[in-house]
């Protein structure tokens, strides 16, 4: 049954179901991930340890020094602040190298704004300090986002498909990897087909085999089994044989266990500036979705091209297959629209958009004097002007 304007009765159940509620409380947990770049061994790794535990355990003053704990688990380092992160070593020596991955308690934008220069000392210098960085392809820089943020089904629905429908998001801005974190646009056409049914039912108000009260959990374990309905073109590449479990772009499997979803596809950050840029600006996306009262039409924003798996055509592990100027076009009305500026997400677009190659303008040279570009910056400012003049 429709109704005026071609809205289902149970869009309108969504919306209802919507207009009432205040958005929850949005945090986040990071998964830093730290490397020795050119050997990617883990020899470092407790030299990176014992200097931690020197600058702050040893080194500071009574009522400032950490705790530490090491035993039966990650090395935990407490602050007498209240916040805490923890170490363990992430894959081997061997194949693609070895890593720190370093977690966080969950929290708030405001909460890692506020500590931030603390934690960038005890993780990020530590660690330079004995040439331990965010290193490509040795981990992941996972945002892990919390599930008190969904407390209406619609916001749920329109975050997932503006997940899909920013597709330059996962190929390219934030990150792009075909082994730990499949974009949704390179799925086969039968999976991507799977997710938009379910997503079709869920807006229905269809939740089939719910094992727990927690229809949304059901909803998104249902879209993580959809994406598995059939084996992509990189799954044999990788050596994977068999499904591909959580190593997608967007990973839904722990949001009834572990309360949260977590986004794969993010190169490590290279600071804890990053990392609070990064969330400040999914809370504020969470923030203008919120006030949609309507499902957003899944339509993804960059055309992806074909890929070549001849031995030529191995360069698409680096190379996002999309055309960089309208990823960045798509990318910057993903910031504006959120309500933050261009200038405070630029440095961290795929690196190879940033290049100068052979005295050639890069890629983001090239976007911040088009036209296109030159046309949305005039409005922004005459935009602030208005606001500023009341």
């Amino acid at each position: 049954m429709r109704i005026a304007g071609g809205m289902t009765i149970a869009w309108l159940s969504l919306f209802l179901a919507h207009a009432s509620h205040a958005l929850g409380t949005i945090e986040f947990g990071p998964e830093f991930t730290l490397s020795d770049v050119k050997y990617g061994s883990s020899d470092k790794f407790y030299n990176v340890h014992t200097r931690m535990q020197k600058h702050l355990v040893e080194d500071q003053p009574e009522g400032a020094k950490f705790e530490v704990v090491s035993e039966g688990g990650p090395h935990t380092f407490t602050s007498p602040n209240g916040w805490w992160f923890s170490w363990h070593q992430e894959g081997g020596d061997e194949w693609h190298g070895a890593s720190m991955e370093v977690r966080m308690k969950q929290g708030t934008v405001d909460y890692f704004r506020h500590f931030k220069n603390d934690m960038q000392d005890a993780i990020f210098v530590s660690a330079a300090n004995e040439d331990i960085i965010p290193a490509l392809f040795r981990g992941g820089g996972h945002i892990n986002i919390s599930a008190s943020a969904f407390d209406s089904d619609l916001l749920l629905r329109n975050f997932v498909v503006d997940l899909i429908n920013h597709d330059e998001l996962f190929l390219g801005v934030f990150g792009y990897d075909t082994n730990n974190a499949l974009s949704f646009q390179l799925l086969p056409p039968r999976a991507q087909l799977a997710v938009y049914e379910v997503i079709q039912k869920f807006e229905q108000g269809i939740v089939e085999g719910v094992a727990n009260p927690d229809e949304q959990g059901a909803f998104l374990h249902q879209l993580q089994q959809a994406m598995q309905f059939a084996m992509d073109d990189f799954i044999f590449r990788w050596g994977l044989i068999e499904q591909r479990g959580k190593y997608f772009a967007f990973n839904f499997s722990k949001f009834t266990s572990n309360k949260r979803m977590e986004l794969r596809a993010v190169r490590p950050q290279a600071s804890m500036d990053m990392w609070v840029r990064q969330i400040d600006l999914l809370a504020h996306r969470l923030a203008y979705l919120d006030k949609i009262k309507r499902p957003i039409p899944i339509l993804w924003k960059v055309p992806v091209k074909p890929l070549s798996f001849s031995v030529a055509g191995e360069n698409h592990m680096l190379n996002p297959p999309i055309e960089p100027q309208l990823a960045m076009r798509a990318f910057y009305e993903y910031v504006t629209e959120s309500g933050l500026k261009w200038q405070d997400h630029r440095d961290y677009l795929w690196p190879q958009w940033t290049w100068n190659i052979d005295g050639r303008p890069s890629e983001l040279e090239k976007f911040e004097k088009s036209q296109w570009f030159t046309r949305r910056e005039k409005v922004a400012r005459c935009q602030q002007e208005l606001e500023v003049a009341g």
